[in-house]
């Protein structure tokens, strides 16, 4: 078992690999997109009819130059920084994400790697799961902390399936614990949502699992339970 855990998180680092690349290429496309749409010597400049003469000399030749290395460079850092944002976040998903897989029972492990095999390689869930359940306890992975709710501690699940429009699965979760309210989203798995449910009932005792059709029914129906 222990082998089968290396061997599937090697998945995880393989695609956190492949994802650091794409990032690191982002913005190296992105600055070298604007110089060449920018900067004057990247393509025929404009010529007087009459004199033949170029129309872009001294400083307005100048400023164009000027204005073209100020996008660029405005482009790269933006592009660059919001890359790297990805980057730590991403690191910092992984991180929790390993730490908690490596100590997870066998049932636990297995259920991970079912969810996980029936996903494309291509699905960003396939490198970062959006849930995992451990000794009956839910980690949700959020942009700034993980969610830690034992199944014990849930009043109520609610789920709404394909919350917004589109073509892929999008699918709204809200757990009710401890007088506390926590939402997050499942994008294009469905099979870990409908795992999610079934987790639910199957706790002990069993979370009161509730459907809303709509996002606006949803908050709705929540608004009518908190008066």
């Amino acid at each position: 078992m222990e082998q089968d855990k290396i061997v599937f998180l090697q998945k995880a680092y393989k695609g956190r690999y492949y994802f650091g690349v794409f990032l690191l290429l982002v913005p190296l496309a992105a600055t070298l997109l604007v110089f060449w749409n920018t900067y004057p010597f990247a393509y025929t400049r404009p010529v007087d009819p009459i004199s033949g003469q170029e129309l872009w000399r001294g400083e307005v030749l100048h400023s164009r130059i000027r204005d073209s290395w100020l996008a660029t460079g405005f482009v790269g850092v933006t592009s660059g920084l919001m890359c790297l944002a990805a980057w730590r976040w991403t690191q910092h998903f992984i991180t929790g994400y390993t730490h908690i897989a490596r100590d997870m029972s066998s049932q636990d492990f297995e259920r991970l790697r079912r969810l996980r095999e029936g996903l494309s390689d291509y699905n960003p869930n396939s490198i970062i799961p959006p849930y995992l359940v451990k000794d009956n306890v839910l980690y949700v992975f959020k942009a700034f902390r993980t969610l830690t709710i034992p199944f014990a501690d849930m009043d109520e699940l609610g789920i709404c399936y394909n919350y917004s429009k589109g073509g892929a699965p999008n699918d709204q979760v809200y757990i009710k614990a401890g007088g506390h309210r926590y939402y997050f989203h499942i994008s294009n798995s469905r099979n870990y949502t409908e795992e999610l449910e079934i987790l639910a009932r199957q706790a002990s005792p069993p979370v009161p699992v509730v459907h809303y059709k709509t996002l606006t029914g949803h908050l709705a129906a929540t608004f009518r339970r908190s008066r």
